[in-house]
C-alpha cells in the first residue's frame, strides 16, 4: 500500500521572468517523479501576486499577507 507524499514548495516574491524560472523547474522536477500517490503544495504569501498552476497534483496557496514567521508558514503547510 501507498501512501501520499506531500511536498511543500515556499515561496514569496516572484516578479520578474528569472524568478518565476526557478519556480517552474522545481515544478517541472516535482511532475517529473514516477511515485503515483503525490502532491505539491506551493505556499505563496506575497500580498498582491497571484500564481497559478494547472498540472495535476500541484495546488497553489495565495495568500493576502505574509506569514508571520517561516514556523508559520511551513506549519500551515503541514496542517
Amino acid at each position: 500500500m501507498n501512501s501520499k507524499v506531500s511536498c511543500l514548495c515556499l515561496t514569496y516574491n516572484r516578479p520578474g521572468r528569472d524568478e518565476l524560472l526557478l519556480l517552474e523547474e522545481a515544478v517541472m522536477s516535482f511532475l517529473q517523479q514516477t511515485y503515483p500517490d503525490k502532491e505539491l503544495l506551493i505556499l505563496n504569501d506575497h500580498p498582491g501576486q497571484k500564481l497559478f498552476c494547472n498540472y495535476p497534483g500541484v495546488k497553489v496557496f495565495n495568500f493576502p499577507e505574509r506569514f508571520e514567521t517561516l514556523t508559520d508558514k511551513i506549519q500551515f503547510g503541514i496542517e
